[in-house]
């Protein structure tokens, strides 16, 4: 059978999209999964989300933890991501800096304090998709790690409300994701 031979025991692809990269955008939350990464042995988180918009004008800003000072960020040689376009932030178990890390993209996301991102919080995010269909404010940097190699820092800044992004999102964008129009979700927002 030759190519076939084995296949039975592979997973199916799937499109997940692309790791995250540097750059200011807003994106829809599509998902939050976890389990357990057979390529890197170690347990990973990972949010799916979708590119509403690349946000113009600030550029991302890296303070240098030895000087204090901020510096030029360092630019994502496969360029910034496009509208539309399907991403994926992984937090690697493996990684020190993954817990906190997430704890602070969950935390900045819902909008809630660091200190109601517990187990059972994360566990509730994902299990009843509490993030789905959020839309939120990233601004992510490329930054140097210590071995000199390219790290994307993923930053969520905030949750923003639909009374901002609905003016943020060219029409395209709109329509494809908002079918609907926004007047139910500004009015859902102005209930609460």
């Amino acid at each position: 059978m030759g190519f076939y031979d084995g296949i039975e025991k592979e997973s199916a692809a799937t499109d997940r999209g692309s790791y995250v990269r540097a750059g200011h955008y807003l994106a829809l939350i599509n998902r939050v999964r976890s389990g357990t990464s057979t390529k890197h042995s170690c347990d990973y988180v990972a949010i799916d989300m979708t590119v509403l918009a690349v946000m113009d004008g600030d550029t991302p800003m890296m303070i240098n933890p030895e000087t204090g000072k901020p510096k030029d960020w360092v630019v994502d040689p496969k360029g910034v991501h496009r509208e539309g376009e399907d991403i994926s932030a992984q937090f690697l178990g493996k990684f020190a800096s993954a817990k906190r890390n997430y704890k602070a993209f969950v935390a900045n996301s819902v909008g809630v304090t660091e200190a109601e991102v517990t187990p059972a919080f994360c566990a509730q995010v994902e299990k009843d998709e509490l993030l789905a269909g959020e839309v939120i404010e990233l601004n992510n940097r490329m930054i140097e790690k210590k071995d000199g190699g390219p790290f994307t820092k993923v930053w969520a800044v905030r949750p923003v409300p639909a009374s901002e992004f609905s003016t943020k999102l060219s029409e395209s964008a709109a329509d494809r994701f908002f079918p609907e129009g926004f007047e139910a979700l500004i009015a859902a927002e102005a209930a609460d």
